[in-house]
C-alpha cells in the first residue's frame, strides 16, 4: 500500500501523545508537585528533578539511536505506549520525594526512548517526496501537545479517572494509527542508510548546527521550567499557574500557525549539489528573523516594561513566530540531510537536543537557585539574563555555520 499524505497525519498523531506527556513531565507535573509539596525549596528541587530527569531521558535517547534494524516496531511501538500512560499515573498519586523521582526518572526514559524510535522508523516509512509532509506533522503535532499541556495536567490534576480514560483512549488510538500495515519500511531510504560508515560521520558544520540549535533550545527549554515563578515571583501574578499556561498555549498557537504558512510559502528545494542543498535548507533570513525575535523578547521580558497581561501576550506572540520559524527551518533540515546524507545521527542528536539543552540549562538553573535563596540575588531575572545568553550563543554559531557551508560560486 502508497503512504498517503492523510496516513502520515494519522499516524503522527502518536507525536502529540508523547509530546503531550514530555512537555508535561518538563515544564507542568514536576512544578505542581513541588508547589503542592514543597513549596519552601521548589527552584533548588525542581533543578534537581529536572536534572536527573533529564540525564535518564538523554539515556532513553541514547538507547533507541542504536537501533540500527526496526524488528517486529508495532510490538515495540504498542508496548512503549502502555509503559508511559501506566508510568505517568503514580506521579499524580505520590507524596513521598524519592518515589516521585524513581518514577519520574522511568518514564522520562521511556518517553524519549519512544519519541526517537517513532521518528526514525518514520522517516524510513516515507518516501522522499512525502518527507516534508512528514516533518510539518511532527512539529505541528509537537507544538499542539506543548499548547495543550499546561492546560491539560493543572486541570486532571485531581480528576485520576478522568486522566486515565483520556490518556488511555488516546494511547490506544495512537498506537494503532502508528502500527498500520501502510508503514512498510521504504527500501529507497534504506538503501541510503547502508552507504558505507565514512560517509556517515559527523562535520565541522553538523556540529555547528547542533550547538546553535542546542543554545536556542536552551533558552526556550529554561524560560518554559522556570515561566511560572517568572510570573509568579518578577511579574507579581496572582494566579500565575492559570496565566502561565495561557502564555505557553499562545506560543504554540501562533507557532503552530506559522509553522504552517513557511510550509505553504516554501518552495520545494531541488538541488543536485549538497553543500547548496544544506546552505538553502538552514534558511540564513529566516533563522535571523527567529533568532532576532528570540533575543528581542528575552530582553524586554527582563527589561519589564509593563506589568499588565497584554504586554506579556505580545511578547508571546512574538516568541511563537520565532518558535515556529525556528522550529519548521531545523527539524526540516535535519530530517532531510540525515537522509541525503547518510547521516542518522543528526537526526537522533536533534532529537536529543531538548534533553541536552535542558541538562546544560538546569545545571546553571540549580547554583542560581541556591545562591538566591540564601542571599538578595533575583533568581528570575538572573535566569532571563541566562536565557539571553543561550540566544546570543545561537547568532554566533549561526554565523559560524554560515561561514563554514556558504556555497562557492563560479569557478
Amino acid at each position: 500500500m502508497t503512504l498517503t499524505k492523510t496516513q502520515i497525519y494519522l499516524r503522527s498523531i502518536v507525536f502529540f501523545f508523547i509530546c503531550l506527556i514530555r512537555s508535561g513531565t518538563l515544564v507542568v507535573i514536576p512544578q505542581l508537585f513541588l508547589i503542592n509539596n514543597y513549596s519552601q525549596n521548589k527552584n533548588s528541587l525542581l533543578a534537581f528533578i529536572l536534572i536527573l530527569g533529564t540525564i535518564t531521558a538523554i539515556l532513553g535517547l541514547r538507547r533507541s539511536s542504536k537501533v540500527k534494524e526496526f524488528k517486529r516496531p508495532k510490538t515495540v511501538i504498542s508496548l512503549s505506549i502502555v509503559i508511559i500512560t501506566l508510568s505517568l499515573f503514580p506521579l499524580f498519586l505520590v507524596k513521598n520525594l524519592v518515589a516521585y523521582f524513581l518514577v519520574f526518572c522511568f518514564l522520562r526514559y521511556t518517553v524519549n526512548f519512544t519519541y526517537n524510535y517513532v521518528d526514525q522508523y518514520f522517516v524510513r516509512t516515507t518516501p522522499d517526496k512525502l518527507l516534508k509532509a512528514q516533518v510539518n506533522a511532527n512539529v505541528k503535532y509537537q507544538l499542539f501537545g506543548i499548547m495543550i499541556s499546561p492546560f491539560y495536567f493543572p486541570f486532571v490534576s485531581d480528576l485520576l479517572f478522568i486522566n486515565i480514560g483520556i490518556l488511555v483512549g488516546l494511547g490506544l488510538l495512537s498506537a494503532w494509527f502508528a502500527t498500520r500495515k501502510s508503514n512498510k519500511i521504504d527500501s529507497s531510504n534504506l538503501s541510503q542508510k547502508r552507504k558505507s560508515e565514512e560517509e556517515t560521520k559527523f562535520t565541522t558544520k553538523d556540529w555547528l548546527f547542533i550547538i546553535y540549535a542546542g543554545s536556542v533550545i536552551s533558552g526556550v527549554t529554561v524560560l518554559s521550567s522556570i515561566i511560572i515563578y517568572v510570573l509568579k515571583d518578577y511579574y507579581l501574578f496572582s494566579d500565575p499557574k492559570t496565566f502561565g499556561g495561557i502564555l505557553i498555549g499562545l506560543i504554540s498557537i501562533v507557532a503552530i500557525g506559522t509553522v504552517q504558512i513557511h510550509s505553504i510559502l516554501k518552495k520545494p528545494i531541488i538541488v543536485s549539489d549538497t553543500v547548496e542543498l544544506e546552505f538553502r535548507m538552514f534558511s540564513p533570513y529566516l533563522t535571523f528573523i527567529a533568532l532576532g525575535l528570540f533575543l528581542i523578547v528575552t530582553i524586554l521580558l527582563g527589561l519589564k516594561l509593563s506589568t499588565s497581561f497584554e504586554y506579556l501576550i505580545f511578547l508571546s506572540y512574538a516568541a511563537g513566530c520565532a518558535n515556529g520559524l525556528f522550529l519548521s527551518i531545523t527539524r526540516q533540515y535535519a530530517g532531510r540531510i540525515s537522509v541525503v546524507s547518510c547521516k542518522p545521527k543528526l537526526l537522533s542528536m536533534y532529537n536529543n537536543l531538548t534533553n541536552y539543552a535542558a541538562l546544560v540549562g538546569f545545571s546553571i538553573l540549580l547554583p542560581v537557585s541556591l545562591v538566591s535563596a540564601k542571599t538578595d540575588l533575583n533568581f528570575c531575572f538572573t535566569m532571563i539574563h541566562v536565557i539571553t545568553g543561550f540566544f546570543f550563543i545561537a547568532i554566533c554559531f549561526s554565523i559560524l555555520y554560515l561561514f563554514k557551508s556558504a556555497p562557492v560560486k563560479g569557478g
